[in-house]
C-alpha cells in the first residue's frame, strides 16, 4: 500500500473554529486558526511561532494574521508574547470549552480526535 504524502491540518474539533468565526466572520479568522493549529502540530510545543510558508500557501499576509491574531487575543483563544523585531510567540489556550464543559484542545495520545 502507498503511503498519501502531503501537508495535512491536524485533527481539531470544528467548534472551536465556529466560535472564531462568529467573533469576525468576514475575515479570515478560520483560516488564521487553521494555520496556528498546523503551526503548533508541525512544532510540537509551546509557545510557537507561526510558519511563513503557511501564510504563503494559503495567500493570507501577514497584516491579515496581525489583525486576526488581535481579535483571537482578546478574546481569550490565544496568547501572544511579542519580541520586537522578531515574529510572536504564540500559545493556545484551553479557555475555550464545549458546551458540556470540555476542554478543546486533544493532549497528546487522546483518542477521542484520532
Amino acid at each position: 500500500m502507498n503511503k498519501i504524502r502531503g501537508n495535512f491540518i491536524p485533527k481539531y474539533p470544528i467548534e472551536p473554529l465556529a466560535k472564531a468565526n462568529k467573533l469576525s466572520p468576514n475575515s479570515n479568522i478560520v483560516l488564521v486558526m487553521l494555520i496556528l493549529i498546523t503551526s503548533k502540530a508541525i512544532q510540537g510545543c509551546e509557545p510557537f511561532k507561526i510558519k511563513r510558508y503557511l501564510l504563503d500557501q494559503f495567500g493570507i499576509s501577514r497584516q491579515a494574521v496581525a489583525r486576526n491574531i488581535r481579535v483571537l487575543e482578546n478574546n481569550g483563544f490565544i496568547t501572544v508574547q511579542s519580541v520586537r523585531g522578531k515574529a510572536p510567540l504564540l500559545t493556545l489556550l484551553d479557555s475555550q470549552y464545549f458546551e458540556d464543559g470540555q476542554k478543546w484542545l486533544p493532549k497528546p495520545g487522546d483518542r477521542k480526535y484520532e
